[in-house]
């Protein structure tokens, strides 16, 4: 199946930030489904990165439903957010698979029917960050990252060309790298509505997962 995003649970992920998040979306699953060729009703649900895409996003999923009191809550935890990251762990070719932070966007507010989003994204040409409010763009803080922590919302990281994915291989062990890949910038921003809050996750380039069943 294709998908245009992976949305990330955020319970637990305190503990080892965006990595573990990831790991736990790419975890085996168990399912119930029945095998029209065998007739077994359970199975075991299998993701694995296929196709690399262009640019990464990312959605966490910061608003949770509450039965008891009919209403969407927000999720404040806070999560790191790491420069880099390499999914090789979670690919067919196991393959150096380098991104490089492009964009975050930013919910302000308590519910997905009212709040605002600002963008903060890395500019074209070196390592300095702009801040996207609507029509006012500015440089961002120098501690942006930690300001945002609870609040971001989708992250998008851009794939690195082979050259330098092959460079930060060697600097690099797991998920995290300090190492730099130049990227493009982009930005959104602007006041969010109900429709604009479920559907935060921006259409991206070519990201494939190849879901596999096999028999228990």
């Amino acid at each position: 199946e294709s998908f245009r995003d992976f949305s990330l649970e955020l319970e637990g992920g305190e503990r080892g930030g965006l990595p573990v998040m990831l790991r736990r979306y790419f975890s085996d699953e168990g399912i119930t489904a029945t095998c029209e060729v065998c007739s077994r009703d359970s199975a075991n649900l299998k993701k694995t990165l296929v196709v690399a895409p262009r640019l990464l996003a990312l959605h966490l999923k910061r608003f949770r439903w509450d039965a008891s009191e009919e209403k969407f809550n927000k999720i404040h935890q806070s999560v790191t957010l790491p420069m880099e990251l390499d999914l090789r762990e979670f690919s067919i070719t196991k393959e150096p698979l380098r991104f490089r932070l492009h964009a975050v966007v930013v919910h302000e507010g308590t519910s997905p029917r009212s709040g605002h989003y600002v963008t903060y994204a890395r500019r074209e040409r070196g390592d300095s960050w702009l801040l996207h409010n609507d029509s006012d763009v500015r440089a961002a803080s120098s501690n942006w990252q930690e300001l945002v922590r609870d609040s971001a919302y989708v992250l998008f990281y851009a794939a690195a060309p082979p050259a330098a994915a092959a460079a930060l291989a060697v600097s690099a062990d797991g998920l995290d790298s300090a190492a730099a890949v130049p990227a493009k910038s982009a930005a959104v921003g602007g006041t969010c509505d109900s429709a604009a809050a479920s559907n935060a996750n921006a259409a991206v380039d070519g990201a494939t997962a190849l879901k596999r069943a096999r028999h228990r």
